[in-house]
This record gives C-alpha cells, structure tokens and sequence, in this order.
C-alpha cells in the first residue's frame, strides 16, 4: 500500500462519499480502490472479464514466451495494453515431487475460448505415455510490479474422466515467495481438495487443505456437468505482515483463513510479482494426481479482479499527483463494484523483470570467535599426536640401534675369545622347559643357544594388539580351540632372509625360557616377558643345513618328548663335531656363515587345510639353498629344494593377488576366522547399495508395473540380476544370519557366558557411533538443502521409490535417534524417512535379533540330544516365520554354526545303497563304506539350485512364481485383528517383510559356503574381502552419495540433452569411486572410534573377565 499519512491526507475527506454512493463512485478512481473488507486503500487495479473481452486482452504465440515467476524473463510481449500473455511452448527441467514421474509442459493450443460465454478455457492435454510429457495451460499478466494487493478469480474447475489435474491461481516471485489457492482435482473427484498456501524466507509452503465437497452440495458431482456454478476465490496480502484467503462458498465454516506475522507465521512474503494462473498434471499421488489418459480436463475462468499497489516509485509519485488533483465522490472506487472494467494504464517498467534483492551477510564477532578456538583446538589435538608419534618411532629407533650394537659387540667379543659365553663352570646346564644340555664345550659363534636364535617377537603371536579392527572378532574356526592353540606353534611370518650386515634383524634375536631367569653359573639367562607354554625352539642355521642334507649323523635332530619340547643335549653336541668333521673333509663351509631365519612355510589355517598342521621350513636359509646345488658324491642335487614350474609359479602369483589367504585372517585374539564371512559381508553390502541405485535410477527393473527407459534392457536386466541385486530377502538375511552363525559360537560349544557375554554387549556400542556420525551428516545435508535434488529426480528417472522429510527441529532429530534403539519391530522407527534410502529400519531388527539368538542359543546349549536339539530350532523357526519376523534369519544362523561345530556336517557322506543290499551281495564293510557314498555337499548344491531356480522364476513378469511372496504374506497374521492377511485383502507385500523363500536361499548359501571349496572360494577374492572391511560403511553412507552427487548429476545431465543411459553410467561411476573414498574415511574414523568404544564398554562392564578384545 501507498503511504498511510499521504492515503489519510488524501481520502478521509472522500470517505463518507464512498460508503453513501457506491454505484456512482465507478469512473476514474484517481485516488484509488477501497476494500471494505480489509480497510485497504490501492492505487492500481486489472480488471478482466472473459466472457466480454475474449482473446481481446491477451498477447499471444510471442516469440519468447514469459514465465510466470517474476524472477523468471517477462519475455517479448511488445508495447500493447493487453493485461494477459499467454505462456507456451515450454517444458519443465524437472517436477519438484517425489512422486511425480510425468514431466508437465505449456502449450500455446492449450490455452483458447470455445464457449465464450463460459470463459477462458485452460486444458490439460492427454498424456504423451512414452516421453512422459503433459501440456498444459498458463496466463500471466504482463504486469510484474505488483507488490501486495487483493486478487480475485471467479473458477469452474473441470471434472476428470478417471484421471485428475491441478489449477493453481497465485502470486509468485519463485518457489521461495509465493501465495497461492489451489484446486486439485483427484482421480477421484470426491477426493479432490482445496489448498490455500503461501511460502517466504524462513517459511515453507504448508497447505491448508479442505476437500471441496464442503464449498456445495453439488460442486464435482459427476452428473454436475455443464453447470455454470463458478466460485470466486480471493487472496488478500495485505502487508508483510497480514495474508488472508476467502472464497464466497456457502459455507461459511471452510471461506476464510488468516495468517498473521509473529502470530501463526514467521515470515511473510515480501516480493513484487505477477499474477498467473496454471493448469497442469505431472502423475504426483498426492496433489494433482493424473494426468488425463483418455479426455483432456479443462479448467474455465470467467474473470479475474486485482486490486494492488506497484513497486515502482514513479508509480507512487503519480498516484499522488493525480490523487491531489482529484476532486467529487468519483476519486475512490470500491473493490466490491463488480461494474468495473478499466484496469489502470501502466508503464513498460512494469514490464520488466524485477531482481531479487541482495543482502550482503558479515559474519558475527561470535561465531569467528568460536570457529577460531574450535579450529586451535583441532590443529594442536594434531600437532601433538603427530609430535608424540615422531618422539615414540624416534625412541624405538634408537633402543634398536642399542640393541644391535649391543649384539655386534658380543659377537666380536666371543669370536676374538674363541670361548664359551659362559666361563669357569665345568657344567653349564640351560632350562628349557624339561629339557637341559650342556654348554661344557666351547661354541662358535655361529652355535648360538637356541633359545636366543627362537625368540623372534615377528614370530610369536601378539596377544596385546589392541587397536586391530574387530569387526567379525566372532568369526572362529569352531575346529580351533584356543587352549589347543597355546599349545601348537604360533603363526609365524612369512620372513625374507637377513643379510650378513641386517643389524636390526640381527637385533630382534633375544635369548627364550619359558620360566623364571635360572643362574647359569652366576650369568642370569634373560627370558620373555610372555611366552606361550610348549612352543617348540626355533632351530639355528647350523643345526638346520645338517639337519637337511642329511649329511652328518642321525643322531644330529630335535627329539620331542611328549610334544613339550624337550630334546637330547647330547644329539646337539655330536652335531656340532660331526660338523667339523665335514669341514675338515672339505663337505661344506656352513660354520663360516653367520646366524640367520630361516623363510619357514606358513601354516595352512584356511577351512580346507588341517588344522593341526605345523610351520615347517620352506626352503631353507641361503646358505642351506647354496649347499643344496652342490654335487655330491654322485654329483645329484637334492630334490628337496628343486624349484617348482614357472606356470606353477604365475599361476600362484595371479591366485595370490585375487584372492586372500586364509592365514591372514585371525581376530585380534590370535583366533582362525572364518574366512569367508568377509567376503559373504562385501558380497551383500555392494549388493545392497546397487539394489537402491537400481530403485533410484532404474526403477522398472524392480517393479516390472512401472515406466521403462529401455524396455528391453530392462526386460534382460531384470530376469538376469534381480534375483541378485533386487532381493532385499537375500541380502539383508545374510547380514541378519551373519551375527548369529558367529556370536554364539564358542558358547555353543564350551558353554560359559562370558564367550557370549563379550559379542552382547560390545554388539549395541560398535554400531552406535558409526550411525551417529551417518545420520548427524545426514542431517546437516538435508538441513542446508543438499537433497533438494531427489524430488526433481522423479520426473527424470520415473522412479518414485526416493523419499525423505527433514526434521521440524533439533530436539526432535535428537529424539528420533534415541528411539531408534528401543523401537520394537515391525514398528518402524521415525528416523527412517530422515535418512537417506531408509537403510537404519534395519537397526533395531539387528537389536532385537541379537537378543533371540542369545536366549535361543542358551536353551539349545542345555539340550545335549541333536534331535532335540534341532527340533527346538524347528519350533523356533516355525513360529518366527509365522509372526512375520526376521528373527528366523538369526535363529538359522544358530543352526549353521551347530550343525559346524558341534556336528560336524562337513564330513557328512549318505550311502547309495542301503548296508542291507551290501550284506547281501557280499561287499567287505570297509569298500561299502568308502566307495558307495555321496557327500553332503551334492545336496547342499541341490538345495542351493531349487532355491536360486525359485528366484529366478519369480522374477520374470508374469511368470510361474512372481505371486508366490504375495501368497505367503496372506497365509501370515494380521495383528490388528488376529486374521490373515489373504482374509483381509491387503496383500501388499512390503520389501521389509521377511520371505521364506529368501530364508531358504541365504541357508543354502552359508551351508553351501561351509561345504564347498568351489563355492567358497568365490568369497575369497580379495575385492569381497575389502568391500566387507567396509560393509558398514558402504551400507551407511550409499544413500548420501547417490542422493547428494548422484541426483544432482542426473538431473542436471539429462536437463542438458545426454542420453539417459550414458547419464547413467557416468552417474554409477562418479558416484562408487566418491563412495569408497567417503567409506574408506569412514572406516577409520567412525567405525573405528566405535569398535574402541565397545571394547572399552566390555572391559568396564565385565571387570576384565572373560576373553581379551
């Protein structure tokens, strides 16, 4: 509005004239129109009546077209006084709706008088089925200088022919600043709605929605057609402060709403914009539904009445002039004088394009402030770790650098005394577990003890690693037993040879006992801190080219006593003269080289080797490969040390680079893992991530019923992978029966709660901190508008699978991730539209099963019979399926890992034939027993096949089993009221319900995995292994990625004019190589703080009891 004092000065004299004279007050309005509804004064007004005027006052097929935001071009209207453009010849970039697969365009045509006597006509065309396209209908006027104002249309919105539209009469600068009345028409026209909103900075667009059958009686009725009935709809923006809607319905209870600033609203619109009316349909489910398949809809205007104030000064300058000069009731026009048809005469100004306002923002004293102490903090915290490490690597340099001269030292001493270390005693005697011999005779150098040459820390297993990743600490070979294990060799080191001049290597050879220092004649023998009972000595290169070679007496060995480790001193002694005896005959020239390791074989700990298999030397140290090639008497080499193949040697070398060892694979407990777990893990997160980028951006393969780029492609894609890539059942049941196969392990097999105890209650504080940092990044992303971009995905991909809704506030944010960890499945917890592809409803399912399986784990460990025992599964399982539940897939787990360890399925063979039949024909026991088997494996194979073929078949549209899920979910109960779904006709299956089917395949799978080598070693390509190192991390943050980088690359390459399926490549590319480095991150960083997290919670909660983590 104009000024109040100047309005005042200038009308108060006039008013009694206009409320005496209405009728009369009509022909210049000099000094403005008076709302008496509002008490508001305006200065200009456009006033268009269809039905009188036709195409009279519109400017039409321009050759550029406006647009009807103001920031948008007001186009080339030319220099005329229509007050209307008709806009055409448009399509949109993208629709802002989740659900809106149809791209909404403009067309000239649409837009046209039949029945002029009825008004301008606005269609929404048929929709084009293949690009996805509906034309619509749009006006705006030319005029784009109104700042507040009161607008009225008179509107007979069309009726739909079992598909709806959309009309929208508003004010609009951009999506940010609008105040709009909407009417959308449903498929249904008994659902069709009224919605008043409006949006500004700090406020966004919230409808008022009403359904239209309160306006009247008859109003969309289906026999209503031809009707006349308009309704005039009103918005009145007062101010920045005030807006009101109204509408002249009849009833009196839906006509009016008001909103107020600092009232019932933060902010207000504050832009000057011009008007526009719209038609359109883009498919969206909730709004504008559609689009028209069959007829077009048509939406009819008979006039439009706006009362305004401009944003132009010169305006406000020239209404004052003209109002000063104005004299007679005839200055002040009422708004309710429906005898009015002027509008006021305006300026090419009016015209242009207004821009949007700038405010230069200068950051608060505060905030620098407190960036600059948080950014201090973070780079001392920095600086001093990296200062402490520096000083730690320089100290230990510096003690291994004592130590090696130190050694080097000794070494010269005793070569130049040609004497024993030990001096004056006649017999020296060296505790060696229960073993001694005699040190007596004088030794060379190169004789060292052996308890110096063995105690290589590289070589005995670390036991106090405690920064070592946790993930899958349950995943024990049930074959090994730890306290077996501390009696066995430790896994040792795959080492490279030492040269002569390696002073660190030669430093790390410390003297061994298994004991306390035993005085040896007043010289204490040092010992280790730690060392594991009955480990067997490492044996020095002198005894071992002896040993080899086979050169000397036999009596030259290690004899073990009782697997302790106890041996002949005097074999020792006559090994060492036999020796010089070969030297003395020229045999060999090994007391001349210096102690060095000996490259031993690793032991084989994969689950196809034995388990009790011990390091063995692999090729001997390199003075032992010298002699090897030496001739003998009758010039032969020894066959022990004859290389193997070249193709023998590539071919090892390719399998080692694609594949992990399974000695490589120990928990920070030095216990065998299972070494397939991690490639299961990798397997099914990839999976899972790929899963969602196919809903995303290739939804018709998921949901053969929906849109398709390509259909043929798809068509392939879909019969080929989806029973792989698109099978929540699958994927989701092996992280689900992963947990179980391994947390209960070693209770079921030895019992005591504190094997179980530690994987409990380490299981909720591991996964705590790496959501936390998921959803705190997730939450920032979505608050600064990072994921604006998913809603305009769906009308370019045709996907309507994305959805998310920001939090309201942070309390509430808080709130939702605190109820995440106690939500009881199958309620679904509020954090899961908050987070991108929904992935945390997974979270308390996790929660809940882990307690199943350890109270199903503690009856069954009490149930010493296997058929009772299994049969306890059998129930547990059974009732699980039949409550829906995904603790099924936790409870199988259970099963798996007792049918391992306690029952020893692997070896299982069935006989062919009966023993009966044997017996009768005579075949000796022992042949029957051996030749006329089958191994369990075959029918895991088969059992592994059904269940793939029933994927595959219910993945092909209209195929033999793509009901097959549907049929099953109605055989499972409704809660609500104890029936059926099948009785209540609401099969809608939901991809977060469990499926029998999926369960039989995941069990298939990890008993296949157990069975079969051929099987297994697919979950050893290193690329499984690393992706399950990560398998957190990638099931976290995919979501982000794609919905972040990922939408805004679609959308931004298809508005462009790219192929759909190179836009897609490039968008899967881009997208994995940014995910894997964000994981990788993530790794370290969060996941990591968490497995430190719930090591230090089981350390506090179990007072140190139990197994070290």
């Amino acid at each position: 509005m104009v000024s109040a004092l100047t309005l005042l000065r200038v009308v108060a004299p006039l008013a009694p004239a206009i409320w005496f004279f209405p009728n009369q007050v009509r022909a210049d309005c000099e000094c403005g129109y008076l709302d008496p509804a509002t008490d508001a004064l305006w200065t200009d007004a456009t006033i268009s009546y269809f039905n009188e005027t036709g195409a009279a006052d519109f400017v039409n097929q321009t050759a550029l077209s406006p647009r009807i935001y103001g920031e948008q071009t007001a186009g080339d209207t030319g220099n005329g006084t229509q007050n209307w453009a008709v806009v055409g010849n448009h399509i949109n970039k993208w629709e802002n709706d989740f659900s809106a697969t149809f791209l909404s365009a403009v067309s000239f045509n649409n837009t046209y008088f039949d029945d002029q006597r009825r008004g301008l006509a606005m269609q929404v065309s048929q929709a084009d089925m293949k690009a996805r396209i509906v034309n619509g209908s749009q006006i705006v006027t030319r005029r784009r200088d109104i700042l507040y104002g009161s607008f009225r249309a008179s509107i007979l919105p069309g009726v739909p022919y079992g598909y709806g539209a959309a009309f929208k009469f508003g004010v609009s600068y951009n999506e940010s600043e609008t105040v709009d009345t909407g009417l959308y028409i449903a498929d249904d026209p008994h659902n069709s709605t009224l919605r008043w909103s409006y949006s500004a900075s700090g406020q966004d667009a919230d409808p008022i929605k009403t359904n239209v059958s309160y306006f009247n009686t008859n109003y969309l009725n289906m026999s209503y057609l031809g009707s006349n009935d308009f309704i005039e709809h009103r918005m009145d923006w007062l101010s920045n402060k005030i807006l009101q809607f109204r509408n002249n319905a009849p009833n009196d209870t839906v006509n009016f709403r008001s909103f107020v600033k600092g009232v019932n609203s933060t902010n207000l619109p504050t832009m000057p914009a011009p008007v526009s009316l719209q038609a359109w349909a883009n498919g969206e489910k909730s709004q504008s539904m559609g689009p028209p398949i069959y007829q077009p809809l048509v939406t009819r205007i008979m006039y439009t009445r706006f009362f305004f104030n401009s944003s132009l000064p010169e305006r406000h300058g020239e209404f004052v002039a003209q109002c000063t000069a104005a004299a007679g009731p005839r200055a002040v026009c009422s708004t309710e004088d429906h005898t009015l048809r002027s509008s006021t005469p305006f300026t090419p100004l009016s015209l242009e394009r207004v821009a949007p306002y700038t405010v230069k923002f200068k950051v608060p004293l505060y905030a620098i402030i407190i960036e600059s102490i948080f950014g201090g903090l973070v780079v001392i915290i920095i600086a001093h770790g990296l200062f402490v490490r520096r000083m730690s690597a320089k100290q230990k340099k510096l003690a291994e650098e004592a130590a090696a001269t130190s050694s080097q030292a000794e070494d010269r001493e005793r070569t130049s005394s040609g004497s024993s270390p030990v001096a004056g005693s006649a017999s020296t005697s060296m505790i060696f577990g229960t073993a001694s011999f005699d040190f007596s005779k004088p030794l060379n150098p190169q004789e060292r003890p052996i308890s110096q040459l063995w105690d290589v820390p590289h070589l005995v297993n670390e036991f106090n690693q405690d920064d070592s990743d946790d993930e899958g600490e349950d995943d024990v070979d049930p074959f090994v037993d730890t306290e077996e294990q501390l009696g066995r060799l430790a896994p040792l080191e795959d080492l490279e040879y030492l040269e002569d001049d390696d002073k660190e290597a030669r430093s790390t050879l410390p003297t061994f006992a298994t004991g306390r220092n035993q005085p040896v004649d007043g010289v204490a023998t040092p010992t280790r801190a730690y060392q594991k009972p009955g480990s067997l000595p490492y044996i020095a290169p002198s005894y071992a080219s002896s040993l080899v070679h086979g050169e000397t007496d036999s009596r030259t060995s290690l004899n073990l006593v009782n697997g302790v480790g106890s041996f002949d001193a005097s074999s020792i002694h006559s090994s060492g003269n036999d020796s010089s005896a070969q030297l003395a005959t020229g045999r060999g020239s090994w007391q001349q080289q210096r102690p060095q390791i000996l490259r031993w074989r690793k032991r084989n700990v994969s689950n196809d080797g034995d388990v009790g298999e011990l390091a063995q030397p692999a090729i001997g140290d390199r003075a032992a490969r010298r002699l090897s090639v030496v001739s003998n008497n009758n010039n032969r080499q020894s066959a022990m040390f004859a290389g193997p193949p070249l193709g023998l040697i590539i071919v090892n070398k390719i399998w080692d680079f694609f594949f992990v060892e399974g000695s490589s694979l120990t928990t920070s407990t030095g216990d065998k893992r299972i070494d397939y777990l991690d490639g299961l893990r990798g397997f099914a997160c990839l999976l899972v991530s790929m899963g969602h980028f196919v809903l995303i951006f290739y939804y018709g393969v998921a949901d053969w019923t929906g849109p398709h780029h390509y259909r043929n492609f798809e068509f392939w894609l879909r019969v080929i992978l989806a029973p792989i890539i698109i099978n929540a059942g699958m994927l989701l049941g092996i992280f689900f029966v992963m947990p179980s196969r391994t947390m209960c392990l070693r209770y079921l097999m030895k019992g005591g709660l504190q094997s179980m105890a530690d994987s409990t209650v380490r299981r909720m504080p591991r996964l705590i901190l790496p959501v936390a940092g998921a959803v705190l990044a997730n939450y920032f992303l979505m608050d600064v508008n990072a994921f604006k971009w998913v809603p305009r995905l769906a009308s370019r991909t045709w996907s309507i699978w994305s959805y998310w809704q920001n939090f309201e506030n942070v309390i509430v944010f808080v709130n939702a991730f605190i109820s995440l960890w106690y939500t009881t499945p199958p309620t679904s917890p509020a954090l899961v539209t908050g987070y991108a592809t929904g992935v945390l409803w997974t979270i308390p399912v996790i929660i809940q099963g882990m307690w199943t399986c350890v109270l199903t784990a503690l009856i069954a460990y009490e149930i010493k019979n296997a058929y009772k025992r299994f049969t306890f599964y059998g129930f547990c399982v059974f009732f699980s399926w039949y409550a829906n539940s995904w603790d099924l897939f936790f409870m199988s787990g259970l099963i798996v890992a007792d049918l391992d360890a306690k029952m020893g399925y692997r070896d299982w063979s069935i006989p062919i034939i009966h023993p009966a039949v044997h017996r009768f024909f005579g075949v000796p026991r022992e042949r029957a027993a051996t030749k006329w088997r089958i191994h369990i494996r075959i029918f895991a194979w088969l059992f592994f096949l059904a269940c793939a073929a029933q994927q595959y078949l219910g993945v092909i549209p209209n195929g033999p089993g793509s009901l097959f899920d549907l049929y099953e979910y109605g055989i499972h109960p409704d809660f609500t009221n104890s029936k059926t779904h099948g009785w209540n006709d609401d099969l809608i299956f939901h991809y977060t319900n469990p499926r029998f089917a999926s369960w039989c395949l995941v069990m298939s799978m990890f008993m296949l995995a157990d069975l079969s080598p051929v099987f297994r070693v697919i979950f050893k390509l290193k690329f499984w292994a690393f992706m399950g190192k990560h398998s957190l991390a990638y099931f976290l943050c995919h979501g982000v990625i794609f919905w972040s980088w990922g939408a805004w690359l679609c959308v931004t390459m298809l508005a462009a004019g790219a192929p759909y399926w190179a836009t897609i490549l490039v968008v899967f590319f881009t997208s994995y190589s940014l995910l894997t480095i964000l994981c990788v991150c993530f790794t370290y960083t969060f996941e990591y703080w968490g497995i430190l997290l719930s090591k230090s919670v089981w350390r506090a909660t179990s007072g140190g009891y139990g197994r070290k983590v």
